[in-house]
């Protein structure tokens, strides 16, 4: 069940409607100026997302943590009067900052061009440079951190991935809970579980990312390699499992 609680700030701009929902936790939203939504990003970052968030009316979700994404958006549609953005609470403090940055350049491209950009076409893209070069520039980050950023913007093409897996991987060297291996780290066919204990199946790379078999739900993800799994066997049959099941596909959202 979500609990939420909603706070009306009045700012010099426009009335702004803040509020940050966490699952199964009730959460006073009055909060967020003492520590709410602080406590999930670098200290030196609040301020300046506070900045963002106050032009704009939108809601904050925090949210459990999710396989196929890390981060959403959702434009102000189908009788909402406010954009949605939810984030995986799961994540470290810079990259729970790097994929809030994600979501509200969709934010600040929406505003713009409504659904005349493409999801990640040139404008979202010189959008989501702008914030980040603006947290470069205030030293938010550590150096191995800021230099995996200056390289996803710098590559073009396939390397351009190659640059944003790198990137997750000097992320993860900052996630508290450091059990478990890289996705891409596994063979094919390996068997594995993540936090919330449902496992998987791992299958071929599609693209970027891994086709993966949840032996839970009898479906099929795209997953990153950078995400973090429990290993459980190499050696497991479960073709019967794979042959029966239809073919869903889910996909992640990069940072």
């Amino acid at each position: 069940m979500l609990s939420h609680h909603v706070l009306q700030k009045s700012t010099g701009i426009t009335s702004v409607l803040l509020s940050v929902i966490k699952l199964k936790t009730p959460l006073n939203l009055t909060a967020l100026d003492n520590g709410v939504l602080s406590s999930y990003l670098p200290g030196s970052a609040y301020e300046t997302v506070l900045g963002w968030i106050s032009s704009y009316p939108v809601r904050i979700v925090i949210s459990g943590e999710r396989i196929t994404k890390s981060g959403d958006y959702r434009p102000p549609e189908n009788g909402f009067l406010y954009h949605r953005i939810s984030i995986n609470r799961n994540l470290n403090n810079y990259a729970f900052l790097i994929t809030l940055a994600h979501e509200f350049a969709h934010l600040l491209t929406w505003n713009t061009y409504r659904r005349k950009a493409k999801p990640h076409g040139h404008e979202w893209k010189d959008n989501y440079r702008i914030l980040i070069l603006s947290l470069i520039e205030k030293n938010i980050f550590p150096k191995e951190i800021e230099h995996a950023l200056i390289n996803v913007f710098v590559r073009n093409g396939k390397s351009v991935h190659e640059a944003e897996y790198r990137l997750s991987l000097v992320l993860s060297e900052y996630d508290i809970d450091y059990s478990g291996q890289f996705l891409a780290e596994l063979v094919p066919d390996s068997v594995f579980s993540i936090r919330n204990g449902n496992m998987f199946r791992k299958g071929d790379k599609v693209r970027t990312r891994y086709k993966c078999f949840c032996l839970n739900n009898k479906r099929w993800y795209l997953v990153s390699p950078a995400m973090k799994v429990r290993p459980v066997s190499n050696a497991l049959n479960f073709s019967e499992n794979v042959s029966s099941s239809p073919t869903i596909y889910k996909q992640k959202t990069h940072l």
